[in-house]
């Protein structure tokens, strides 16, 4: 007998709409460090740990972003993509 596999964070979803994309996807293999996610039982004085991501691809409605952890969907995450054109004061809130 094969045994089912599952994830307890994964959520079911039934159907898909047809058109899911509603604008074309690039790929692409940005590093990017990110914060955020964190439970906050931490005081605020502390600083923030940046941990490293890697985006995948992007388009002009969002991102995929790949992590060590696995997130809640809602999270608000602070994003810095590591490409030389990018300002380090700019941060993408995502």
């Amino acid at each position: 007998m094969k045994e089912e596999h599952s994830l307890r964070d994964t959520v079911l979803i039934e159907s898909l709409p047809e058109n899911r994309r509603s604008s074309y996807r690039y790929l692409c293999h940005i590093k990017a460090l990110y914060n955020g996610g964190e439970e906050q039982d931490t005081q605020e004085a502390e600083p923030q740990t940046w941990k490293m991501a890697r985006i995948i691809d992007i388009s002009t409605q969002g991102l995929a972003l790949v992590l060590q952890r696995h997130l809640v969907p809602g999270t608000l995450l602070t994003l810095a993509p590591l490409i030389e054109s990018w300002n380090p004061e700019w941060a993408l809130k995502v």
